[in-house]
């Protein structure tokens, strides 16, 4: 209905205002509350995951250690917990996850190398979660094209508050499909550039 077009729009909206508030220039730690929205929001479809993507990957490139670490972080919270799609948006581009897994910055004055290093360690680990292979809610716009093609939908798994729940596709078809790019990035990330 117009009713639920116009809240569903408020939801794309308020995605924007989210991520900023959970990829802001500062030391302090993500908000759990906000990445918990985020998780929700995912759900809204394929479209809203592609926006938070783009998003996601702009904050990855600013300057600013602390906001490419909170953005990396974010991406592994969504990934670990949110929709499919926004792990299949990721996986098929993620060069910029990979580039930051040896990422080497400007030491802080005051911290040294600290940030530069939590930048490198959430590279790997936001590589890792995006080719998960374990149990995660589809959204409700996948849902339904896996039903009109005679599927039933992955069932859901919700995550526990402060989000440790680690999340990947639902169903057993699924998680066939992405076994060998799952291995492929474990390979990777055991063999790849190691941190200074």
């Amino acid at each position: 209905t117009f009713r639920d077009l116009i809240q569903e729009e408020g939801k794309m909206a308020s995605s924007r205002s989210l991520l900023f508030k959970a990829t802001s220039d500062d030391s302090s730690p993500v908000d759990g509350v906000v990445l918990r929205q985020l998780v929700q929001n995912t759900s809204l479809g394929t479209e809203e995951c592609q926006i938070m993507r783009q998003l996601l990957d702009k904050r990855i490139n600013k300057t600013s250690a602390n906001i490419k670490y909170k953005a990396l972080r974010t991406v592994s919270y969504l990934s670990e917990n949110g929709a499919v799609e926004f792990r299949m948006q990721w996986q098929r581009d993620n060069n910029i996850l990979r580039e930051h897994t040896s990422y080497k910055g400007t030491p802080d004055p005051l911290t040294g190398d600290a940030t530069n290093i939590k930048v490198r360690e959430e590279a790997k680990r936001a590589m890792k979660a995006i080719f998960s292979t374990g149990t995660s809610k589809p959204s409700s716009s996948y849902s339904s094209k896996m039903e009109g093609y005679g599927s039933s939908a992955a069932p859901s798994s919700s995550s526990g508050d402060g989000g440790s729940s680690y999340g990947g596709f639902g169903s057993s078809s699924s998680s066939g499909a992405f076994a060998s790019v799952a291995s492929f990035a474990s390979s990777y990330i055991g063999g790849g550039s190691k941190t200074t």
